[in-house]
């Protein structure tokens, strides 16, 4: 379930609208049936609560987050920050806002291993971790560590600061700038 979180999230963040079939919400194991009830007796299972804790909190900050709704169909309130990590099998991007604070980072960790790294990022100061789909709530393990950091230079990946910080294998961690 670790990767569905991590591709839902992945999808919620992405530019354009967001979908999701029959049980997604929750990881039903088999494939949807419209003569059979979807498999609800999952949401006993804290994995399963936990990625439909993931979709709603992922709902909830779409429609309040000011960048997200808002600069989903607008290709200047997109930038990649690195997507040619390969080997790491990790990829960053920015979402724009009006204002540096509403700006979103997201770093994606698709490895089987924890990765702390360095991320560019495009306002200095103060960043925090507004989401984490490896976070307790979620199902997940909550090893990435810390949820609050600071900017330093030089620059990196064509942003002109970077933070230091860890995302967990399998997992995504959406930061904002804080003021």
């Amino acid at each position: 379930l670790a990767n569905l979180r991590s591709m839902i999230a992945l999808q919620w963040t992405w530019p354009g609208k967001k979908t999701l079939f029959m049980g997604c919400e929750f990881g039903q194991w088999k494939e949807w049936d419209f003569e059979a009830s979807l498999d609800w007796e999952l949401l006993e299972c804290t994995s399963h609560r936990g990625l439909r804790n993931l979709v709603a909190d992922l709902n909830n900050m779409y429609l309040t987050h000011p960048t997200w709704a808002e600069s989903d169909h607008k290709p200047d309130k997109f930038e990649w920050i690195d997507c040619n990590d390969a080997d790491g099998q990790t990829l960053s991007f920015v979402k724009f806002g009006a204002t540096a604070q509403d700006t979103l980072l997201v770093a994606c960790n698709f490895s089987s291993q924890l990765c702390h790294r360095d991320w560019g990022c495009p306002h200095s100061g103060r960043w925090r971790v507004v989401l984490d789909t490896d976070a307790r709530i979620y199902g997940g393990d909550g090893s990435s560590g810390a949820s609050e950091f600071k900017t330093f230079n030089p620059s990196l990946d064509n942003q002109l600061h970077k933070l230091s910080f860890s995302v967990n294998k399998w997992s995504v961690r959406i930061l904002t700038h804080d003021q």
